[in-house]
């Protein structure tokens, strides 16, 4: 896996362009916007936070791209279980429509569980 990783609020996981030394002549990137990844229990906590904030479908688009970078990062550390736990959670808040009280507290049960594994 690369060692870049991008997040933005239109894109989090590693960084996917092929030459990342040199600028094509019609770049229009400004600002190199890559940086180390961060630990998986962060990336954890992180989806936890986002849970409490989807109101909107472009919340819950942003907290599915979290949940797929979350499970890549488990992936590589070879924390099946935990990447588990994590498709599990993004499942659940994929299939709904809108998000109860009831489901968030599942959905937080199953990402605890695995910030519990990732630790």
């Amino acid at each position: 896996m690369r060692s870049k990783w991008i997040d933005n609020s239109d894109y989090i996981g590693p960084d996917r362009r092929r030459i990342t030394e040199r600028r094509l002549f019609k770049e229009r990137r400004k600002f190199d916007e890559t940086g180390e990844p961060p630990s998986l229990p962060s990336m954890i906590r992180r989806l936890r936070v986002q849970l409490l904030g989807l109101h909107t479908p472009h919340d819950k688009t942003h907290m599915m791209q979290l949940a797929r970078a979350a499970i890549l990062q488990a992936q590589t550390q070879r924390k099946i279980a935990t990447a588990d736990l994590i498709k599990e959670a993004a499942s659940l808040v994929h299939s709904a429509r809108h998000i109860d009280p009831a489901l968030a507290q599942l959905v937080d049960a199953k990402l605890i569980d695995a910030l519990d594994k990732a630790n």
